[in-house]
């Protein structure tokens, strides 16, 4: 079974398409099988990696942000978190050092801060559930 989706694309991005894919029709079917899986393998990569009070402090650096997927790297990353520190507090009030979890970044893909983004993005704005449980929603990164 299978559901009908439509959904614009700038001109830019659908002449690239075009040179890579035989149409966008193939091109959007390509990504959106894709896109859920490249989310959860990415996203089991980062397991372990950062404490909780560090992804508390990531989580914390993109409420009030807008998510476009052409910022979404390392050094966007490393602006909003100094920036939530140096007006909120927004790392150290969650007991973690600001220099440790920019270290720990500098070491995970490019790819993978893209998700790690996404993931603390959709936390404020895009989670649908009524009552946001933070302790589960980090949980899923967290090593047993």
């Amino acid at each position: 079974m299978s559901k009908n989706v439509g959904f614009k694309v700038d001109d830019t991005i659908a002449n690239g398409l075009e040179t890579i894919y035989p149409s966008l029709n193939a091109a959007a079917t390509r990504a959106v099988k894709s896109w859920g899986w490249l989310r959860t393998r990415t996203l089991r990569e980062l397991v372990g990696v950062f404490t909780k009070e560090e992804l508390l402090a990531v989580i914390n650096s993109q409420n009030g942000t807008f998510f476009d997927p052409r910022f979404a790297f390392k050094e966007y990353l490393y602006m909003t978190i100094r920036d939530q520190e140096e007006y909120f507090s927004g790392v150290s009030q969650f007991k973690a050092d600001v220099g440790t979890l920019i270290n720990k970044i500098e070491t995970i893909s490019e790819g993978q801060c893209f998700f790690l983004i996404e993931w603390a993005y959709q936390f404020w704005y895009e989670n649908l559930s009524e009552q946001q449980d933070l302790d589960k929603w980090i949980g899923d990164l967290l090593a047993d």
